[in-house]
């Protein structure tokens, strides 16, 4: 499904599991690319290679939102993947 998101470049927070998973996989089902940002990089990979399986586009990206270099080292992560963030 394309949707209102589409190629749009979206960073989700907790998006290995439950809630941010859920949104992730939605945005990316509605053409967003989808830069998936969680402290369980594995579980984040997860989704992402779901995600490409499916013929999206995502990242994963491990860090801790409380922390002001992980945060700016995911922002980095998405400019350098999709050019910047929506």
């Amino acid at each position: 499904m394309v949707g209102r998101v589409q190629d749009k470049r979206i960073l989700i927070t907790g998006a290995g599991s439950g809630m941010g998973r859920t949104i992730a996989l939605k945005l990316a089902d509605e053409g967003a690319k989808v830069v998936l940002f969680d402290l369980n990089v594995d579980a984040a990979q997860i989704v992402a290679d779901d995600i490409e399986t499916k013929g999206g586009r995502a990242i994963a990206v491990g860090g801790n939102v409380t922390q002001r270099g992980d945060v700016a080292d995911a922002v980095q992560k998405s400019v350098d993947a999709f050019g910047g963030l929506d």
